[in-house]
């Protein structure tokens, strides 16, 4: 189960990106890279073909998604 943080959340609202594209790309990014202070960024291209960037911390045992945002 993912959890989200409220900026999370607000820029998924303000980017139109739904909970179903940010699991699909925890569960099947295509890039991965470190973040800041622990973190993962995950992208990839969803099944609609819109590319997103997901920053998660994976130090807890529920996945928390940290931002959104589309890229490339």
């Amino acid at each position: 189960m993912l959890r989200y943080s409220r900026h999370a959340r607000d820029r998924m609202r303000e980017r139109q990106i739904s909970e179903e594209e940010v699991e699909y790309c925890v569960n099947f990014h295509n890039i991965t890279r470190p973040g800041r202070e622990g973190t993962r960024i995950l992208t990839t291209t969803t099944t609609t073909g819109r590319k997103i960037q997901v920053v998660v911390n994976f130090s807890d045992e529920d996945p928390y998604i940290v931002t959104v945002e589309e890229w490339g």
